[in-house]
This record gives C-alpha cells, structure tokens and sequence, in this order.
C-alpha cells in the first residue's frame, strides 16, 4: 500500500505542479507580481518533491519497485480533478490551489501514518516536513481567498 500511496502523491504532484505553473505563465492583473511569484513557489515546489517521492519508491522497495512518470501512469493514477483557470482570475487560481493542496496534505498524512506503522522513521520525517510546508501554503491561500 506505501507504494500505491506514493505513486498517487508523484501523479497529483506533477498535475498540481503543471496547473500551478499555468497560473504562473499566465496570470494578469494589477497583482500581477504578487501572484507570478507566489505561483512560482508552489510549482517549483511540487516539482522538487516529485524527485523526492520517486526516490523514496526505489528506496524502500530496495530498488525493485519502479517509478515510470508517463503521461499514461500519472493520469491512471492521479486524484487532482481540477480545471486550469487563466487570465485574470488570481483568486479563482488560489481557490484552486487551496483544493489541490487538501489533496496533498490527506496523502502526506497517510503516508505519515504508514511509514510510521512500518517502522520508516526518515520517511515519517519527510512528511512531517511537507505536512508543515503544506499547512504554510494552506495558510497563505486561505489568507488569499478569504472573503470571496
């Protein structure tokens, strides 16, 4: 089940990273800084951390197991359902985001609680990290999106 779990946070990664860096190419406004930049941070983000779950899968599965990021195994095995909204609609953006950051956190927390049930102490630290950098990001778009 660890395995399954991380290939679906590596599918949901790539498809919020990509969502995430459509907002960022295409993003207009008067805040137009604020939210280029902002996401640039989640997609960079979500990216390296694509990196970091592949490597936890040939890891752990002492390198039997294998990570294969077609297009074909992301979209068998991604969760994020989420529309790409462009133009000036930063905040619809945000909304966005927020949903697909819930999504990663719930996977973050199942993992927490499987690799701490195997006994997988590094990777349990790991998303307790990301746990913390999610809730941060969560923080920050709530902060965003509050009132609309």
């Amino acid at each position: 089940m660890i395995f399954d779990t991380i290939k679906t946070m590596v599918a949901d990664h790539v498809e919020g990273s990509l969502i995430a860096q459509g907002y960022h190419f295409n993003v207009e406004g008067v805040n137009f800084s604020q939210f280029h930049q902002l996401f640039l941070e989640v997609y960079t983000d979500w990216t390296m951390q694509v990196d970091s779950l592949g490597e936890y899968i040939r890891i752990l599965s002492s390198g039997h197991e294998y990570v294969n990021p077609s297009m074909e195994v992301l979209v068998l095995n991604k969760t994020v359902k989420s529309k790409v909204l462009v133009g000036n609609k930063p905040i619809e953006m945000c909304t966005e985001l927020l949903k697909i950051n819930d999504i990663i956190k719930s996977h973050f927390t199942t993992l927490f609680e499987l690799a701490t049930d195997e006994n997988e102490q590094a990777l349990a630290d790991y998303c307790a990290i990301r746990l913390s950098e999610a809730n941060k990001l969560n923080w920050k778009l709530v902060s965003i999106t509050k009132g609309n």
